[in-house]
């Protein structure tokens, strides 16, 4: 394959991961905040759906060309700025959320601050990479 090809196709791949994270994070936020509403147990019902398309879309490419586009120097240093950028929102979140879940009451608390923290980690550092990333 071509390189720009391959570069389409990592990008596809961080676009895909994004949203399915997304999805999932959200899911399990929706799930940890009512946990007694109906639309949420149907909502986890797809998840397994939502899995088999991210698998599908996120499969590996066995090539010699695309090892070549995830060692290029420029991707090594975007995906140094979005380990920083991924540390600093989740330390920054930590304070927020623990303020204000306990002032909120939340039943599950722990658990909501375990999800939150997560989901913004991964979904910072995937946004990160897509945004600094040529």
């Amino acid at each position: 394959m071509h390189t720009d090809a391959l570069i389409r196709l990592s990008r596809r791949s961080l676009w895909t991961a994004f949203i399915l994270i997304a999805l999932i994070g959200a899911l399990g936020m929706v799930q940890l905040l009512a946990p007694a509403w109906h639309t949420a147990h149907h909502l986890r019902l797809l998840l397994p759906v939502f899995l088999a398309i991210g698998s599908v879309a996120l499969r590996r490419v066995p090539n010699a060309g695309m090892q070549i586009v995830l060692d290029d120097e420029l991707r090594q240093m975007a995906l140094a700025r979005a380990y920083r950028v991924a540390l600093f929102a989740v330390l920054v979140l930590q304070p927020v959320l623990a303020l204000g879940l306990t002032a909120s009451g939340v039943a599950n608390a722990l658990a909501l601050m375990a999800v939150a923290t997560l989901l913004t980690g991964a979904l910072a550092f995937i946004a990160t990479v897509l945004y600094v990333d040529r």
